[in-house]
């Protein structure tokens, strides 16, 4: 699925023209931009087998951008030109903003599931088996009842050296919330199994923390919610790799429930900076690369935007 963004009507959807000289059209009025639009309903779609072209390709990718270019020496006729992005899109209706809601959608032997640059999406009742990485999220995102399966009984595979990641922590301006997630076969044994697992590059873990920007940072708060894992190595759930740099510095989750962590209680999670070491109850663990503080009541981690 490529659901690609129109910043206006094409074919014989489009504005007339006002100018035939120049190509000239009427312009759109907001609500009638398509990009602008939420779903209609995306319920129930599989995809698999696909991505495979280029490193990031997604079995389903909201990011494209198409649009008319028109020749005024012929009559004005039109060329589609497609642009793969990464272009966001800010949905709204007559209520206000709104997110991209993906329903009952199952994606395997993808490179990326489920890859979206929009600002906001809610995306519920998903699987992935087989896949690289399970989805990439961008803006404020909802992932609910999700199954992640690094590696099912396939005998094949997307066969990258890059690795197994279930979920991306993206960087810029990112708010996501994770609940009633399970991750599944992120263990040595399933790890082990990979044709590139001894490639310098190669990694096998469930959460990827982006860390290498000093300019693109998460700006907000990320949550960890009734998380479970099936057959996974305890080392394997956070990747942090420290860079000298304000996304890897600025890294946070806050675990609702201390399932994310395995704590048993609400946790905070911080990178490897000292200034995640807020009191003596933290700890720093050596196998995730991050500090670990008890959650305190009516005290949390806040973005200011100032």
């Amino acid at each position: 699925f490529s659901l690609v963004n129109l910043p206006a009507p094409i074919g014989d959807h489009r504005p007339a023209f006002t100018n035939m000289s120049t190509c000239a059209t009427e312009p759109v009025a907001a609500l009638d931009n398509p990009s602008r639009k939420p779903f209609g309903l995306f319920d129930g779609n599989t995809a698999h087998s696909s991505g495979t072209f280029v490193n990031v390709g997604a079995c389903m990718y909201v990011g494209g951008l198409l649009w008319e270019v028109f020749d005024p020496e012929n009559n004005c006729e039109a060329s589609l030109v497609y642009n793969s992005g990464r272009h966001a899109r800010y949905p709204f209706d007559a209520s206000g903003d709104v997110s991209l809601y993906f329903y009952n959608t199952r994606v395997w032997m993808c490179r990326r599931g489920l890859n979206t640059w929009g600002a906001r999406e809610d995306v519920i009742n998903f699987e992935s088996h087989d896949v690289k990485r399970s989805t990439t999220l961008f803006g404020h995102a909802y992932f609910h009842n999700v199954l992640v399966n690094a590696m099912s009984g396939n005998v094949d595979f997307v066969d990258d050296n890059g690795g197994l990641e279930g979920f991306e922590f993206y960087d810029t301006w990112t708010l996501t919330i994770l609940d009633d997630v399970e991750f599944r076969n992120f263990d040595d044994e399933h790890c082990q199994r990979h044709p590139h697992y001894n490639h310098p590059e190669f990694h096998c873990d469930i959460y990827h923390i982006l860390t290498h920007s000093d300019v693109f940072r998460p700006q907000d708060m990320n949550l960890l919610k009734d998380i479970t894992y099936t057959n996974v190595t305890r080392r394997r759930i956070f990747r942090h790799v420290q860079e000298f740099t304000g996304s890897s510095w600025q890294f946070s989750v806050e675990d609702w429930d201390g399932s994310g962590t395995l704590s048993g209680e609400p946790t905070w999670v911080g990178s490897n900076l000292d200034w995640w070491h807020r009191g003596p109850d933290c700890r720093f663990d050596d196998e995730w690369q991050v500090w670990l503080c008890p959650a305190v009541e009516n005290v949390s981690v806040v973005h200011a935007n100032v």
